[in-house]
């Protein structure tokens, strides 16, 4: 991103008295555990890898709808 990072963003959104309740899914390119971790710290419901070839993206996106929007509401918000 530009000009803030995604952690800057995600601060952010979890600021906003309307935002506090969205599901956040962080991409990173790291496999570290503790950049994997930090996201969730700051609010983050999830985190993914990014997938290395544009062609994966949409396994990624399989993976959030599996994970997120197939779920009802409230087994999201555990």
């Amino acid at each position: 991103m530009p000009k803030k990072s995604g952690l800057e963003v995600l601060g952010w959104i979890r600021q906003q008295p309307l935002f506090k309740s969205l599901p956040v899914v962080m991409l990173t390119s790291s496999t570290r555990p503790e950049d994997m971790e930090h996201p969730r710290e700051l609010g983050a419901n999830d985190d993914l890898l990014k997938p290395s070839h544009p062609g994966k993206l949409v396994d990624v996106v399989k993976l959030l709808d599996d994970r997120w929007l197939a779920q009802p509401a409230s087994a999201r918000e555990q």
